[in-house]
């Protein structure tokens, strides 16, 4: 967008305006306007004590809606109010105070205000509005040591003018090279150890010294500057053995301060400065009880976009404990709806899917049971699977596949265990999310039919998904359905919603109802997006394993035919 050009009539002002303002005022000369490219900018003179600077205010492509800048005609440094060298000053008008009436001659002032007031041996600073955010005082950096609240105060109590083993765990993320503290203290005396290391992290010696009181703390360092430093500190012979080693990492610690310089020597000694990011205590993100699912399992049945999707919250949300089944393989086309990314393509989900949790959630206890579930596998790992399944606290069935279900039913009635099930109608156009609750809704599969029934009553005849197939087709019976990602992240949201509320057993519930049709788009029965149907089951069936009315006499009759009295013993 070239501004000026569509509003030339606040061009003129822009010019007038700063016009006016080098008439009225004797600290302003040499105002002259050019365009740069598309760029409308004014150089200018202000004078500041007895000297003349030359500044530069720039229009942006987007003005009046966005501020313009001022900065140094040339490459120096004028004002501890100043983004760097040659940088643009901080005025008081910038993008959080902006308003579009402010005119370009208004941030001449505020810099004229600026400088002047900076100006005298004697003058007090100039008070500042600019408060950088950790963002902005950490993006120019590439190498940062992670500390944490706990490692700072390990670090701090340790005695002044000593060297303490110490390892430094590092890893590269999002182009940017990323320290934290592994372990303070030798092996045999740990006296710090941080969380466990990311996959792929490297492990590198280094040592943590406590700067004596009576010495400063250098907190930058070049080349230069960093092997006079640590020869200063009494760390000349640490020095000389890294230097063997091509590699050194040294924090350096102060009651104020936490420095961590390092160098690595290839061609020559290189320093690289590393930015410490303070890491604060973590505060309560999550609601009230959350915690108290940490000890659950949870059985998720089906790693595909919609378990997937479930299973990360889940492990956001503070369950550690997961059972994974499915035996699918990931590939390039999955990664349009699904949590997982390219690094799993070739991998089973469930392998891939582990790893996930487990870096969102270290901690996280993840087993796995990658057969096919609810198709022709061996018994013994069917069998296998339903054990491991009924020891779970919740079983989601993620498949939308009635093979799949039943065997999740069977399970869940038999042990008295929630089922939660969800599904994304073909399309896209909408989806259901229901739970069966032990001793409150029909087992499962009674659950199910009557959902079955709902569709069936509602007179709109619709066969994208509901009746029958999974939602991913993964059995080979035909192409995927079509949906989106956020399509699919509305289903497994609210199936997350409806997991925690089992694991905390709320009481009353925080769903009215057990199952709900929801609606993004208007297509089959919805009016449009947000269009929901609730379904309240009819109280039928009884939980618990299936049993016959004679247990006792028919037992005894059966293990007396299985094992029957030798004749002539007894």
């Amino acid at each position: 967008m070239i501004w000026w050009s569509a509003l030339p009539a606040r061009a003129r002002d822009e010019r007038a305006h700063l016009a006016e303002l080098a008439e009225r005022v004797d600290w302003l000369d040499g105002v002259t306007w050019k365009i740069d490219g598309v760029r409308l900018l004014a150089n200018f003179l202000i004078l500041v004590g007895d000297t003349y600077v030359p500044l530069t205010l720039r229009y942006p492509d987007y003005f009046p809606d966005v501020p313009p800048s001022i900065s140094p005609t040339e490459d120096v440094r004028l004002s501890g109010h100043q983004w760097g060298k040659g940088g643009e000053l901080c005025l008081e008008y910038r993008a959080d105070n902006w308003v579009p009436t402010i005119t370009g001659a208004m941030m001449v002032e505020s810099a004229h205000r600026l400088l002047s007031g900076e100006d005298g041996e004697d003058v007090p600073p100039v008070p500042s509005a600019h408060r950088a955010t950790l963002g902005q005082e950490v993006r120019s950096s590439f190498v940062r040591f992670a500390l944490s609240a706990e490692a700072e105060a390990a670090l701090k109590a340790l005695p002044e003018g000593e060297i303490t083993e110490a390892v430094l765990v590092e890893h590269k993320f999002g182009e940017t090279w990323v320290g934290s503290l592994g372990r303070l203290g030798p092996k045999d005396s740990v006296l710090f150890t941080g969380p466990p290391a990311l996959e792929g992290a490297t492990n590198y010696d280094a040592i943590a010294y406590r700067v004596p009181k009576a010495m400063p703390l250098l907190t930058k360092f070049n080349d230069e500057t960093l092997p006079l430093a640590l020869e200063m500190y009494g760390l000349g012979e640490w020095l000389k053995a890294a230097r063997e080693k091509k590699v050194g990492f040294a924090i350096l610690i102060t009651d104020t301060d936490v420095v961590m310089p390092s160098f690595f020597v290839g061609e020559k000694f290189r320093a690289l400065d590393y930015q410490v990011v303070r890491i604060p205590l973590a505060e309560p993100r999550l609601p009230k009880g959350y915690d108290n699912m940490a000890s659950a399992v949870v059985g998720i049945v089906g790693c595909g976009s919609v378990g997937s999707k479930l299973a990360a919250s889940l492990a956001r949300s503070g369950v550690s404990n997961f059972l994974l089944l499915d035996t699918d393989v990931f590939l390039p086309g999955n990664i349009v709806r699904n949590e997982l990314d390219l690094r799993a393509v070739a991998v089973n989900k469930t392998k891939a899917l582990k790893h996930r949790i487990t870096e969102i959630n270290a901690d996280a206890s993840v087993q796995l049971r990658t057969i096919l579930f609810g198709g022709q596998e061996s018994a013994e790992n069917t069998a296998s699977a339903m054990a491991a399944l009924a020891k779970c606290d919740v079983v989601i069935d993620a498949t939308a596949d009635a093979d799949v279900f039943n065997l999740c039913a069977a399970v869940t009635k038999a042990e008295r265990k929630p089922l939660i099930w969800g599904q994304v109608f073909g399309g896209g156009v909408g989806g259901l999310i229901a739970m069966a609750r032990p001793d409150i809704d029909p087992p499962p599969q009674l659950a199910r039919n009557q959902i079955l029934g709902w569709y069936a009553d509602q007179g709109v005849p619709w066969d994208l998904g509901i009746a029958a197939g999974g939602y991913d087709a993964e059995r080979g019976s035909g192409p995927p359905l079509i949906a989106s990602d956020a399509e699919v992240g509305i289903i497994a949201a609210h199936l997350a919603q409806m997991v925690v509320d089992r694991l905390l057993v709320r009481s009353p519930s925080g769903f009215d109802s057990p199952a709900y049709v929801l609606g993004f788009k208007a297509e089959w029965i919805f009016q449009g997006p947000f269009d929901t149907y609730p379904i309240q089951y009819i109280a039928e069936g009884v939980w618990g394993p299936a049993q016959e009315a004679n247990v006792a006499e028919d037992l005894t009759t059966f293990l007396s035919e299985l094992y029957p009295e030798v004749e002539g013993e007894g």
